[in-house]
Order: structure tokens, then sequence, then C-alpha cells
């Protein structure tokens, strides 16, 4: 049995030659001041919008974030128990969730205690995806409405929701059915739009909306701060009316996230807004009923009985249980990525009363980002010995953590690998490595490379501004690298913007080369043109291999090469702005012709914006492992021994097993289960002993892992095609 497992697991590697079998790792050890993080591997936070879902079908909230920069989502699934706040990473369950863009908000429409998702329609509303999900299948949705409309008089019109202004979804007049609450085209008044669905069908499953008379609440936000003008009368018949609603507001009013809830246990709405124009919430109180809408008083730094939120800026909230004690608490994160703090980004407020009555007190201001890599916005990726030990250190530029004024603060994050060849581990050493602070730039995009023939490998960076900056290696061969600026904006190298610098030699005469991405998408060459020890640098081509990495819609690109050879012949990477990695063949012997493009999805990345790459094999497994960075400011790390299938591809996401690592309990979900009874399930240690199995009989199970010796340990489920197997590490 020991050889035969051997020999199966020395297959499995070897099958992982081919492409697109790499899949997101959270196992890999990362700390913070001495410190392990829960959660290193999410991938970053800019704008997160925060809702509840059952992801795992157990009953129990887990939480959801949409990062408006990029669209990007993040899933955690909820471990904790009464009172305690606890979350770990399940990033399976993003690929389940359907196209969403702009803004997203899970609320149950339909009574059914399921969670549906709303979000932006680009025909200028919403769409609504019904949450369909059940202990059987999963996490499911299909969908219910593509644009959602309203009644406004004298015909139906969609019922308008702007990209920028986050809605307000809830039953506001009491009958059970769900409400809207959402801005005019102009965006200083209030629509509310009543669901008369109980009225009419007596059942709230269902969304018929019409548009009441009057500007809901009596008041228009101010055109000059994120305050409100009380006691103002004005009538919303049809849509023809809006352009009076801004004169009466005194103006235009964009950029709002508002939320709704009861603050005073008076059965009505109450709102917070956040705002374009202001660093502070505003909560609106209600002094009318549930049928008549008017605000009578405000609060410009609520809470103001605690501590106010100051969050540079338009911050918005979120009314949810994060710390399972039944009473749920007030999150606030930018409502926007731009111009707004993007590491101590996300407040915690914890609900000292109950959700009927609540009384919110400051925790933290780095909730979930004190648990994950993060570097503010535009994490930039390498792999590097930098104390020379044998061990790949992780190094993550940065385009900036923003400061007051709408400044960002542009370095390089250190983290050494403290682990193994075979198990790394990550510590962070310095969020300034080699003081890049102090140079003033933005966008630093590190490389390494041999670029004055002494042996050891000299740090280049590119910067926002398309330049290069050259750094010495004083150090000598095997010793701990120690760089000195000597070549600042570098031989006049000068791509435009964004430039992403990578060393290589492409023509194979001996001299390590320039490859460049930049912001337009496109790669330039710059051939060294001189010797190993003193390169000359000469624009060969600013198209080179033919491509672009833009979408045809966009006029942005953000290229981000890395080369390499296999079995003689070279292959190459490009991150991009949509967040995908694009893989290029057919460039041996083609180096100024056209390159062929293999995947534009390699291995299924997708970081959802300006993806940068690292490759190396980490882990020891033989196999290259890829490190992604993002906009967002995190990190994530593909495996292939995260996932290990037999040769078929389509296999590779087929079961997800989660925690992993753990400690005490492990689950394991088939994602494509048919309702088939003959899933056999085994759990193998490293010597190939046997010491679980089991038959699936859902497309979920869980099992008992606290009494395993710590250790690796390999899954595998037969389904009677392609055996599924994955591994798991018990600590």
């Amino acid at each position: 049995m020991k050889k035969s497992l051997f020999l199966l697991l020395s297959f499995l590697i070897i099958g992982h030659l081919s492409f697109g079998q790499l899949n997101p790792d959270t196992s890999i050890t990362v700390r913070i001041n001495g410190s392990e993080l829960e959660n290193p591997w999410v991938g970053g936070f800019n704008a997160p919008h925060f809702s509840e879902v059952d992801l795992d079908q157990d009953g129990v909230m887990d939480l959801f974030a949409f990062d408006r920069g990029g669209d990007r989502i993040s899933t955690y699934i909820n471990t904790a128990k009464n009172g305690q706040v606890s979350y770990k990473n399940a990033p399976h369950f993003k690929k389940l969730i359907p196209p969403i863009h702009d803004w997203a908000l899970f609320v149950d429409f339909n009574c059914d205690g399921k969670s549906d998702l709303f979000s932006y329609s680009y025909s200028g509303g919403m769409t609504l995806y019904k949450n369909t999900s059940n202990p059987t299948d999963g996490l499911q949705f299909e969908l219910e409405h593509d644009l959602i409309y309203s009644y406004f008089g004298l015909n139906y019109v969609n019922l308008y929701v702007s990209p920028v202004n986050q809605p307000v979804l809830i039953d506001v007049d009491g009958d059970s059915d769900l409400d809207v609450i959402t801005f005019t085209l102009t965006g200083s008044l209030l629509e509310f739009h009543e669901n008369y669905a109980m009225d009419s069908l007596g059942r709230c499953d269902t969304l018929m909306y019409r548009l009441s008379p009057g500007c809901w609440g009596n008041f228009t936000l101010s055109p000059f701060s994120n305050s409100a003008v009380l006691g103002i009368s004005c009538r919303i018949a049809n849509p023809t009316t809006f352009d009076n609603d801004a004169a009466q507001s005194g103006g235009l009013h964009s950029g709002s996230c508002m939320m709704g809830f009861d603050v005073d246990n008076d059965n009505d709405i109450d709102l917070i807004n956040g705002d374009l124009l202001g660093n502070n919430l505003l909560l609106l109180v209600n002094g009318g009923d549930n049928q008549n809408a008017n605000i009578t008083s405000q609060d410009t730094t609520f809470p103001s009985y605690d501590v106010p939120v100051n969050m540079a800026s338009f911050p918005a909230s979120y009314f949810v249980d994060v710390d399972n004690d039944n009473a749920k608490d007030l999150i606030v994160a930018p409502c926007t990525e731009n111009d707004s703090e993007n590491f101590t980004n996300i407040l915690f407020y914890k609900n000292t009363a109950t959700t009927q009555a609540p009384i919110f007190e400051f925790t933290n201001g780095e909730f979930l980002v004190e648990d994950m890599i993060e570097v503010g916005a535009g994490a930039n990726v390498e792999l590097f010995d930098v104390n020379q030990d044998g061990l790949m250190d992780m190094l993550i530029g940065n385009y900036g953590y923003y400061a007051p004024g709408g400044q960002f603060t542009s370095g390089i994050a250190h983290f050494e690998n403290t682990g193994t060849s075979t198990k790394p581990e990550f510590d962070l050493i310095t969020r300034d490595y080699e003081g890049m602070n102090a140079l003033n730039l933005n966008g630093i995009h590190p490389c390494f490379g041999d670029l004055d023939g002494d042996l050891d490998d000299d740090m280049l960076i590119g910067d926002s501004d398309g330049k290069l900056h050259y750094f010495r290696n004083t150090a000598g061969a095997g010793m701990p690298a120690s760089f000195t600026l000597t070549g600042p904006n570098y031989q006049g190298i000068d791509v435009g913007q964004f430039s992403a610098p990578f060393i290589f030699d492409l023509n194979g005469d001996g001299l390590l080369d320039l490859i460049v991405g930049e912001r337009d998408g496109s790669l330039n060459y710059f051939e060294n043109t001189g010797t190993t020890t003193m390169p000359v640098y000469n624009l060969t081509s600013d198209t080179l291999g033919g491509l672009n990495v833009k979408t045809w819609w966009d006029i942005e690109g953000y290229s981000d090469p890395i080369l390499y050879n296999n079995s003689g012949n070279i292959e190459l990477l490009v991150g991009s702005k949509q967040g995908s990695v694009h893989y290029y063949d057919h460039i041996t012997g083609n180096i100024m012709g056209n390159y062929s493009l293999i995947d534009s999805t390699y291995a299924d990345i997708d970081e959802d914006e300006r993806t940068s790459i690292a490759r190396f094999d980490i882990d020891g497994d033989a196999i290259e492992d890829i490190l992604t960075g993002n906009y967002a400011g995190g990190a994530v790390f593909y495996s292939s021994s995260s996932t290990l299938d037999i040769g078929d591809n389509s296999t590779a996401n087929e079961m997800a097993i989660y925690p992993n690592p753990t400690e005490s309990i492990v689950n394991i979900e088939l994602n494509n289960y048919q309702g088939a009874s003959n899933n056999h399930l085994f759990i193998y240690n490293v010597t190939g002993q046997v010491i679980f199995e089991s038959v699936f009989n859902s497309y979920k199970t869980q099992i008992n892992t606290s009494t395993w010796v710590p250790g690796v340990y390999f899954i595998k489920v037969d389904t009677g095609d392609v055996p599924i197997i994955q591994k798991l590490i018990v600590r």
C-alpha cells in the first residue's frame, strides 16, 4: 500500500506539469509581529461591501464581501461560537456567485429565509439573483430579474439605482415585503418604491413596486457636506419632475451609500448615510412612522456617543452580526476605492445592546484586515532570496498607503521565509524595505537580476510614472542583499505609466534584457546591447509579441510580464487589469514575431483588478507555484499541491475542503454533486494507510480530526469516473 500510494502521488504530481491545475492555497502560514494571521491569502480590501449569507448551508450566516475596486469577491465561513468573531477564508465559494458589478447586497426578497443577491444593472437599475441553495445541492442562484421595474403613475419604468449610490433594501412600511429607498436622478432626494405584493396578493414572495408620491423623509442632502436639510416639501409624480427636485434641493448631489435600520426601536426606518462630501457618517432619525416617514433630527458625527466615524473618504455602513451574539453590529468601510483609506479601512463597532435598539461601541479599525496580507493599494509581488539562506522571501511593492490629503506612501513590504524548502512560512520584517518610502515614488514594482555581472542579484523597480530605478547589490555573492540606489531614472527608460519590469535573456545572447509592462497593456522590449557588467538598453519593440492584454472596451491593460524556460521553450505569463493572467507561447525563434495566446484565463486565476505575478516552486514539489498580487492590496498563493487530481483538468475544482489547515474539523464538499450515493471517500496518511473511509450521501460531509496526529493527509473521493484528491494539513 505504501508503495502504491507513493506511485499514485508521484503520478499526480507529474500530471500537474500541464497548466490550468493551480488552485488557491490558504495553508501557508504568515505572521506579523509574531502573531499568525488567520486568513493571510484573502487578497486585500479597498472598498468592500458586506452582507450576510449562508454559504455552506449549515444554518449559520457567513460573510460576503464585494470590493468595488475591480468587483472583487471574498467569501468567509463563520467558524465562531456565541460572542466570538472568527471567519475562515473560503475562496472556492467565489465561483458560485453570479456575475455582479458596481455594488452588491444580499437581502431576502421572498421571505424564504435565504439571502438573495441584488446588484447594479447596466440598464440603469437593479439585477436580482434568487438564492435556490439547499443542503443537498449547496450554494446556487438563478436569475430572477435582469432589471427591476416600478410603476411611476403612468407606466412601468426601470427602478433607477445608480452605480455609485447604494440603495436601501428593507421592509419600510411593516407589511413583510421588501421595499426600496433610493435616490432620484439628481442624487439629493430620496424615492420610496413601495412593494405592494402583500396588499395585492397577500404574499411577500414577489416584487411589485410603485413609486410613492413625495420625497421620502422630507429632507434633502446638502450639496456641500454630508449633512441634511430637514423639512423639505416635495412631490415625485413621475420621472419628468426630477429637474424640479434639483431646484428644490439646491443642486445636484452624487455619491451616497445608505443603510436602513431602526435605531430607536420605534417600528420605523432610520438611515445612516455615507457620502463623497465627508469623512463622517450621518444618522437621520425618523420622527414619523412606518407609513409617513419624516426625518426630524440628524447626528452628523455618528455615533456621537462613542467614537465618531472619521474615514477618508466616503464611508459606508453595514448592519451585520459579526460576533454571533444575535445583535447586529456596525461595520464601516470605504464605499469607493478612489482617494479613500486603504489600510486601516474596516471599522468594527460592536453592538452592546440589541438589534432592535443598538448601541455601538468602537472595537477596532482593522476588522478582517488585521488577519491578512494587506499593503494598501496595488500589490506588486516578487519572490527573492533576500538573506541568501536558500529560501525565497516575499517582497510586495505597492501603489501606496493612503495618507491624509489624498497622498499615497509607496514602499516594499518584506516577508522573510522562515520555514523550510518544503513548508514555507513568512514573517513580516518591515513595510519599508530599503527605505523606499523616502523616495516619494508611487506604484513601486520590484524585480531582480544580476545587472552588473558580479554574481549577486540587483534590484530594478518600476513606478507609476513609467520610469525605472536601479539599485545595485553591493553585498557580494552568497551574502544577504544590500542595495544602493545608483541609477535613478535608469538609462532614461520611460514607458509612459506604471512600468512593470522583468529581467530575462530574451534573445539568448547571454545578456540580460528588460521586458517592461505598462498601463496601456502592451510590452516593451529593451535589448541589452552592452555587456554583462555594463548593460546598455535600447528599445527594440514597444509592441513585443504583437500582444496587448487590455479588453476591447477598455483603454487600460496594466500588463505585468514574467518569462521562463520550459524544456527549452520560452513561455510568457502576463497579468492584466481585468485580473486574469494571459499565457503565451511560440516565442523561441520568433522573438520579434507575434506570440500565440494559449489561454487568456491561465489556471483560472482571477484577481479582479491589476494582477501582478511571481513564479517559483516554493514548496519543493517540483512544480512551479504562482504568487499573485492585486490592486486591493493583498496576495493570493496558487499551488499545485492545494488540489491533487489525476490528469483530467476538469476535476480541479470539483471538491472543496475547509478549513485547511485544520485543528478539529474538516468540511468536504463536492461542488458538482449530482445526488449519487456511490461517492466513496478515503483519507490516507503519508505512509499510505487508510485512516478513514465512508460514502458520500450528500454534497457535504464533516469529519472530526481532533484526535489525528498533526501532519499531512490526502483526501480521495472516488466518483466512479476520475478520482479527486486533495491534500489536508492537520495541526
